[in-house]
């Protein structure tokens, strides 16, 4: 009978255990997406998990979908990662990148560059991650059946909030989805 104490091979890395931290978005990261201090302490501090699987990261500038997350796109952000993994390896873990893509939901004001493809799928409401620029009208309804629902997006961390109590974010509720 399989433990959850057995070491599973997984892609040729022996894990010690089968327990697998999943990925959550934190949005910690420093200015121009660098993974910090507190990242490397957080994630060795969970290093007897079998395996962690990070928080998402984006692959490129147009990829980032929040304010505050890493990327792994340039040779300082690589560099920012190394001492969050030196720390879980320092501490017997093993952890895995999540390579995570905003597609569609990632914004002009959270990017600074605007995407060279129209949208495909269209989100109805209106967001804006900086409320003194006011919203900005997401087209919609929904033009494809297939097209995914989203949530919305996470709101900034404290110290990008705009306003005491709020949330950062200007969002309404999508209508007649």
């Amino acid at each position: 009978m399989t433990s959850l104490f057995d070491r599973p091979e997984v892609g040729g890395l022996v894990l010690p255990n089968r327990v697998v931290m999943a990925p959550m978005t934190r949005v910690r990261a420093g200015a121009g997406g660098l993974a910090t201090p507190s990242m490397a302490t957080y994630y060795a501090q969970r290093a007897t998990a079998g395996l962690i699987v990070t928080e998402g990261v984006q692959p490129s500038l147009v990829g980032q979908s929040n304010p505050g997350t890493p990327g792994l796109h340039t040779d300082e952000q690589v560099a920012a990662w190394r001492p969050v993994t030196a720390a879980v390896h320092a501490n017997g873990g093993r952890v895995f990148a999540q390579i995570m893509h905003g597609g569609r939901v990632s914004h002009p004001d959270t990017t600074g560059v605007r995407r060279s493809a129209r949208r495909r799928c269209r989100r109805s409401g209106t967001c804006s991650p900086r409320p003194a620029r006011g919203p900005r009208r997401c087209r919609g309804p929904w033009r494809r059946p297939r097209c995914p629902s989203t949530r919305g997006p996470t709101p900034p961390p404290p110290a990008a909030r705009s306003t005491p109590g709020s949330t950062g974010w200007n969002c309404t509720a999508p209508t007649g989805t």
